[in-house]
């Protein structure tokens, strides 16, 4: 039975409109409707031409730019939607406490990304954040009409229904990896290591940089990405000590189409995680879905991650020293086998029209 689905994009940077992309494909292939609502400025028009030029016909887009509860279940009443999903929700959570706020009819499937507390000077505090994190959604969920999802790791099989895997898809070809390997080669016979996406403070690229340093002409940095401007002057620093240590360095400074993005991913020899920051990474399930070996550094989540996939990646801790072990010791290793995951559970959850209220978080 088809239905009107309401998906909302209030920040579309990054890769939140490839997760809009995977939920609309699969609603029209249910043979939905698909709404989308987003500030339709000059930065959604440029990941759009990215991520949904391929079914932006079959989209209805309204330019909206007020995401709280109630702004957001007027616009479910008005367009007569049956279904809102939030794919980015972790700002809704406090506004879902007050029920007033969600029509009765109105049914809301909401996905929070972190919901581990971010780093702080103070272990006990990051528990406390995550505990508080933790007895917010569950108050949240108990709206009948509200279905809250956390995301987890691609290759996590959490014991709650409520807890879906991050999405992995490769749109990478055996001809574009093979073409970018070949381009690698022109710069000699080297270890390459890549980190991809969004390239900004969280992601600690002077550090990873420094850490080549004494790997010399053995190893090559692949910088995948925009990098974001305020990090400029940092990172051209760290890049010019490492190429004059012998490190050889490519960057493609601009926002990736997703086969750019896969075929780097491919076609590296290591992908690089050092992350300050907690949650699930994406590029964590490509690099093992491409038989990419990882090395992570910093987040707990990728710690994690990494002792569910001990023979593909390496966590370390996030230091210099620590890193510059962790990469000699990654270039007398084996490639890793593909290891194949796929979006249908992400989809699948946050697709559902009726929540159900028998699981925990």
């Amino acid at each position: 039975m088809s239905s009107r689905i309401l998906i909302v994009a209030p920040d579309t940077g990054g890769h939140r409109l490839y997760y809009v992309r995977l939920l609309a494909e699969a609603a029209l292939h249910k043979g939905h409707e698909v709404l989308l609502a987003a500030p339709l400025d000059e930065k959604f028009q440029e990941f759009a031409a990215v991520h949904l030029d391929h079914i932006a016909a079959r989209l209805s887009f309204i330019d909206h730019s007020t995401f709280s509860a109630a702004a957001i279940t007027r616009l479910a009443v008005t367009k007569d939607a049956d279904l809102v999903i939030h794919p980015d929700g972790d700002e809704l959570l406090m506004q879902l406490l007050r029920t007033r706020a969600i029509e009765p009819k109105v049914r809301w499937n909401l996905l929070v990304m972190r919901p581990q507390g971010q780093p702080s000077r103070s272990p006990g505090l990051v528990r406390l954040k995550s505990v508080v994190k933790l007895m917010i959604r569950l108050a949240a969920n108990r709206h009948p009409n509200v279905e809250i999802y956390t995301l987890g790791s691609a290759g996590e099989r959490s014991r709650s229904r409520r807890t879906i895997p991050d999405p992995v898809t490769l749109s990478s070809s055996d001809t574009s990896v093979d073409l970018l390997r070949g381009d690698l080669k022109t710069s000699g016979d080297r270890y390459w290591f890549a980190v991809v996406g969004a390239l900004d403070e969280r992601k600690n690229i002077p550090m990873i940089a420094n850490a080549l340093v004494p790997l010399g002409a053995s190893v090559g940095l692949v910088l995948a990405g925009r990098i974001a401007p305020p990090l400029l002057v940092e990172v051209d620093r760290a890049l010019a000590e490492a190429t004059a240590a012998g490190v050889a360095v490519r960057r493609m400074d601009r926002l990736l189409s997703d086969e750019e993005l896969d075929t780097t991913v491919a076609a590296a020899d290591c992908v690089v995680l050092a992350h300050s920051n907690e949650g699930s990474s994406g590029i964590f399930g490509k690099a093992l879905a491409a038989g990419t070996r990882v090395v992570a550094a910093g987040a707990r989540t990728l710690r994690a991650d990494c002792r569910q996939a001990s023979d593909s990646a390496t966590w370390t801790p996030l230091r210099v020293e620590s890193l510059t072990t962790a990469f000699r010791e990654a270039l007398g290793l084996p490639r890793p086998s593909p290891n194949h995951h796929s979006a249908s559970e992400f989809t699948e959850s946050l697709l559902q029209l009726q929540p159900s209220k028998a699981h925990s978080c």
